[in-house]
């Protein structure tokens, strides 16, 4: 509840106008009124807009024209990606209100407006955030059990992690959406009304972020160590699904940014911080959703590449021949060959397994997924 709404009417009228905060001994608010994170915070959300929106690309290219097939995580990574435009919406529009600004350098209208926006967007993270992570464990499931008989034990971790995901995110976002009752005495200062505390929700968001990102992170070295091949290539594919490292640590740099603003006056200003890195780390998560697929997206390119390197060489010799009247242009032509041997396409469409000599108790991968092949 916002300590405005305790005060008559006439005083909340003087106080919205008044400044929101005081600046810190040493310090006056003329000094600082031309600080604004609003260029930090530019280049962060493009960033973000940009890598997450080009891994979409490619994945919905892979999926829809190479594979020609659509699964559930597609169902949920499709509005993660457009609920994170609204994300980035909704921070711009809150930058305009009055975030990355001191609070000594805004007013208290100016706070409040910027302080509805941030509750939208922190209830936006929560929903998107959820739906990636189910996105990456129906992979997980996808890839490393591809029937009900085996693994057995990592089916059952997956299948626990996605209901403590959920069941998490669920209440979470509902938490967040009615922080208070009613909702709009959060952010309107002449609404009386109970709140819950923002500061331990942020606390418990952050922290089970870092833990559910690192268990991500490592639940697939299991079922990569039971791969029948190499060593060399094993550490690749571990190599592979460890990009998702670059989540853990924006997740963990968010969590710093969430700690600081709890600690801080200026929440204008530090909000901002924790904003960023929630951007980053939900664009983070997008890709890491679309990293399963690369392998047949790169395939196609070399495949692609070669052909084109191909058709280059014959036409260059043929136009050789014709300068120098040769009439073996055909014998000619046939010598010239790609670089790089042709790969025949798989039947992606298809959801069988690799058809290779294993020892019991060596796991199944989806030919969807085949990591290794870009590896090659």
């Amino acid at each position: 509840m916002s300590f405005l709404s305790t005060y008559p009417t006439g005083a909340i009228k003087l106080l919205l106008a008044s400044p929101a905060g005081f600046p810190p001994s040493g310090t006056t608010a003329t000094a600082t009124v031309a600080e604004t994170l609003y260029i930090s915070n530019l280049v962060a959300i493009i960033f973000a807009a940009v890598i997450s929106t080009f891994a979409l690309v490619f994945r919905l290219y892979t999926k829809l024209v190479l594979i020609k097939q659509w699964n559930i995580e597609d169902l949920l990574l499709i509005p993660a990606w457009i609920l994170l435009v609204y994300y980035i919406a909704e921070g711009e529009i809150a930058m305009h209100a009055g975030a990355g600004r001191h609070m000594w350098n805004i007013t208290f209208t100016q706070f409040y407006s910027a302080l509805y926006h941030i509750n939208v967007a922190s209830i936006l993270y929560c929903i998107i955030v959820g739906l990636l992570k189910v996105a990456i464990l129906l992979q997980y499931l996808r890839i490393f059990v591809p029937n009900r008989n085996s693994n057995k034990g990592l089916r059952y971790v997956l299948y626990a992690t996605i209901t403590a995901t959920v069941l998490f995110y669920v209440i979470i976002t509902f938490c967040t959406i009615f922080i208070c009752f009613p909702r709009e005495a959060y952010y309107n200062p002449y609404v009386k009304g109970n709140c819950l505390g923002w500061q331990g929700m942020a606390k418990v968001v952050a922290i089970f972020a870092i833990v559910s990102d690192f268990a991500l992170l490592i639940i697939p070295i299991f079922p990569i160590r039971k791969l029948h091949m190499a060593r060399k290539k094993k550490v690749l594919i571990g190599c592979f699904f460890a990009i998702g490292l670059i989540d853990c640590i924006a997740s963990v740099v968010r969590a710093y940014y969430t700690w600081y603003l709890i600690g801080s006056t200026d929440i204008s200003w530090n909000s901002v911080g924790m904003g960023i890195w929630a951007a980053l780390e939900m664009s983070f998560g997008v890709v890491v959703v679309c990293l399963p697929v690369s392998p047949r997206f790169y395939k196609h390119l070399r495949e692609r590449s070669n052909a084109l390197l191909t058709s280059w060489k014959l036409s260059r010799s043929q136009d050789t021949d014709r300068s120098k009247g040769s009439s073996s242009t055909t014998n000619l032509s046939s010598s010239i060959s790609p670089t790089r041997p042709h790969f025949s396409s798989f039947h992606y469409g298809l959801e069988k397994d690799y058809d290779i000599q294993r020892p019991e108790g060596a796991i199944l991968v989806k030919e969807e997924y085949k990591v290794e092949e870009f590896l090659v």
